[in-house]
């Protein structure tokens, strides 16, 4: 088992990966090695026993909510709204700005 000096280091090092994932990704698709190599040392660590499956979802969330400014569900909204304006449905307009 990991000691908790190694542990921290470790969950340090998923914060700064993911920081670095969700900054250079400005709206496009990200960097898909670079993708990759996080969820590759995400799952190693839940091999090891050092992070669990919520640990790493909300490890995630709050960092996306730190970089982004929004939560990954507000995010997923917020790109079906401009998908679906795409396609030509404006239903979602009829919601006042303040409401959505």
């Amino acid at each position: 088992m990991m000691d908790e000096r190694a542990r921290n280091e470790y969950l340090e090092s998923c914060h700064q990966q993911l920081r670095e994932l969700f900054s250079t990704d400005s709206g496009k698709r990200s960097d898909p090695a670079a993708l990759h190599r996080v969820q590759g040392f995400i799952h190693a660590g839940k091999v090891l026993g050092v992070l669990t499956r919520e640990q790493s979802q909300t490890m995630m969330e709050q960092v996306h909510l730190e970089v982004r400014g929004e939560t990954l569900a507000e995010r997923a909204q917020r790109k079906a709204r401009l998908e679906a304006a795409r396609r030509g449905e404006y239903e979602c307009f009829d919601t006042p700005p303040s409401e959505r």
